[in-house]
């Protein structure tokens, strides 16, 4: 095996890494940016699809028998949940005058 093929195998060169960022040194506050930039992107890549998982298993579909939240008047028959819902309300405001 000659020389070059075992450098070509190498994965991670030391050296040649520390010549690298000796470049990177007058940018260094841009990299921090660009890092700090990163991790932010990546946590609100993750964060996005959880707050949807929250917002369903709270507020869209509630555990049987608790009557809040959209199904307390978005029951399987929607005109009737809906009316119910609106006469309820009607009723408050009026017994408040």
């Amino acid at each position: 095996m000659s020389q070059e093929e075992e450098v070509l195998g190498k994965a991670y060169d030391s050296r040649l890494m520390a010549r690298l960022l000796k470049y990177l040194r007058p940018y260094r506050w841009q990299v921090a940016i660009a890092l700090a930039s990163i991790l932010l992107k990546s946590f609100a890549d993750v964060l996005g699809p959880y707050l949807t998982k929250v917002a369903i298993d709270r507020y869209l579909a509630p555990a049987q028998g608790v009557s809040s939240g959209l199904w307390s008047w978005l029951s399987p028959r929607a005109i009737t949940g809906i009316d119910s819902r609106c006469r309820r309300i009607s009723s408050e405001n009026c017994s408040t005058d």
